[in-house]
């Protein structure tokens, strides 16, 4: 039997199937869940949970020919936002830091047996503009294309790319200025994409 496509589930679960709604959670909940848990740990669970609850209970239209990553990110990134907006902690809850206990998806076993390379790259990225960092970790973490992070971001694929581009460079840049041993740097910097890639659970490092 084929899967059901991830907007026919979204179709029958406002129509009240709960079949549908546990099927489509499990595909993506825990990539919602990891989003918010790089951010704002303690409250990753009801963001998660007020995020589906928004993508079941809009009733604007939406593109079919569309990514149901991009719809359900985008409504993630939007909740996040009003979060910190509203507890006026934007500066200090945007940090990148994992989530501690079971839930947490940054590393096999959390930060404590992170490589020196990646305790750099999480301090470089806390440095970065809030929507570098967002974009950033799409990319990376989550595996979205350009254009799926232009309809979660509301922006052009143009405008992505562009994003991409200068968040690494900031990136680099931020690196450079960081006080770190001369070897760490350089094997860092000499593969940013591939560091970068292995924060997520399951991923190698490079060699």
């Amino acid at each position: 039997m084929t899967p059901r496509a991830d907007f026919e589930l979204l179709h029958a679960w406002r129509q009240g199937d709960r079949e549908a709604a546990n099927e489509l959670m499990g595909r993506h909940y825990p990539s919602v869940h990891r989003f918010f848990s790089a951010k704002v740990p303690q409250v990753a669970d009801d963001l998660t949970q007020q995020s589906f609850l928004a993508c079941v209970e809009g009733r604007a239209a939406i593109r079919q020919d569309g990514s149901f990553r991009a719809y359900l990110f985008g409504i993630a990134r939007r909740k996040l936002l009003d979060h910190l907006r509203q507890k006026d902690r934007l500066a200090r809850m945007m940090s990148f830091r994992a989530a501690q206990g079971p839930d947490t998806q940054l590393t096999p076993s959390g930060v404590v047996a992170m490589r020196q390379e990646q305790r750099l790259l999480l301090r470089a990225l806390e440095a970065l503009p809030p929507e570098m960092h967002v974009t950033l970790m799409l990319f990376y973490w989550e595996g979205l294309s350009t254009s799926e992070i232009a309809g979660a971001l509301e922006i052009t694929v143009t405008a992505v790319t562009s994003r991409l581009s200068r968040a690494r460079e900031r990136l680099g840049q931020t690196i450079e200025r960081m006080e770190a041993s001369p070897e760490v740097r350089a094997s860092l910097l000499g593969d940013i994409d591939g560091w970068a890639r292995s924060l997520v659970v399951g991923a190698s490092t490079p060699r």
